[in-house]
Formats: C-alpha cells, sequence, structure tokens
C-alpha cells in the first residue's frame, strides 16, 4: 500500500485515545521514512567500523520499526498516511549535512556523526514507550509487546547507548 498524503501540519483532530494513538503511529512511521536517508549518510560517512556497525544496526531497526508499524496500523483497519513529522526529518537533513562538513580528521567526523546519531535515537525511544503506555492503556496488548521488543534480540536501547558511549569515549581520546 502506498502512503498517501492526506494530512497536513495542521490538520491534526483527536477524539480520543486510540486516534492519538493511531496518529502517533502514523507519524513515527513518517519520521522513520524522512530519517533513513540521513541515517544511511552517517553510515557512509563514517571511518570507525564500531560506528558503521552501529548505524547500520540503526538503518535494520528503522526497517523492522516500518514493518512493525504497517503491522499495527493493519490491525487496526488504519491507512498508512504521511504526517507532517518536521522534529525527524529536520534531524534526517542535519545527520546529511553533518557528513558532508569538513573536519581536521576522522575521529572528528566520527564524534559528528556519534552526536547526530545520538539525537536521532532519543527521538524515536520516547516515542515508543508512549506508544506502548497508549497500546496497553487500550487493551491492545500484541501492540504493546511488540513496541516493547523494537529493537529485536541483538541489542537493548541500554546496550546500544553503552556501547555508542565507549566508541564515543575511545575516538575522544583520539581527538584530544
Amino acid at each position: 500500500m502506498a502512503l498517501r498524503q492526506i494530512r497536513k501540519d495542521n490538520d491534526i483532530n483527536i477524539t480520543n485515545v486510540h486516534e492519538l494513538y493511531i496518529h502517533g503511529i502514523q507519524d513515527m512511521r513518517t519520521g522513520c521514512q524522512k530519517t533513513f536517508d540521513g541515517v544511511e549518510a552517517l553510515r557512509d560517512g563514517a571511518t570507525d567500523p564500531d560506528i558503521r556497525q552501529m548505524t547500520e544496526g540503526g538503518l535494520n531497526s528503522m526497517r523492522q520499526a516500518m514493518d512493525m508499524f504497517d503491522e499495527i496500523l493493519g490491525r487496526h483497519g488504519a491507512e498508512k498516511v504521511e504526517t507532517g513529522n518536521k522534529a525527524l526529518k529536520s534531524l534526517g537533513e542535519e545527520a546529511s549535512e553533518w557528513v558532508s562538513g569538513d573536519y581536521a580528521n576522522a575521529a572528528l567526523k566520527d564524534l559528528a556523526i556519534i552526536e547526530k546519531t545520538r539525537n536521532i535515537a532519543a527521538y524515536p525511544d520516547a516515542g515508543f514507550e508512549a506508544f506502548a503506555n497508549q497500546a496497553d492503556a487500550l487493551g491492545y496488548d500484541e501492540d504493546a509487546k511488540a513496541l516493547r521488543g523494537q529493537y529485536g534480540p541483538s541489542m537493548s536501547r541500554e546496550e546500544r547507548d553503552k556501547k555508542m558511549a565507549e566508541v564515543e569515549q575511545r575516538l575522544l581520546q583520539e581527538a584530544i
């Protein structure tokens, strides 16, 4: 099913928690789409193999999230519509700009990539928690389970953040 542009930024009319939940899922789905190119640019611009691996893992998580959003929307008979999602669109565009910047050395560029990767990762973390809580309240157990397991078995949020911090510290030592 192709995305249809049926919502404008100021065309939000939410009357209950179910509608808020569905709109949030649609909005996060749009955000993933609008950020994907930027995360690919981060991956491609990284020289550090750990950062390349982490950003590739992020892209895989985004693909899985998109599939999950499609399943959730399908379960509720909701359309895959494109929303405004200016925040993730801006983060994706900014990521592409940062990668194309002029850096004195590879460690500085990789540190910039980590910084931007953290920004992009933080946004959906908060959204997934809110959506899972809404799904719980609405009795959408299958949705809540999927939303809480969105990182897959390979790496939890805590493991991802720890790995990113370790790589960041190593690169800071190289850059200083």
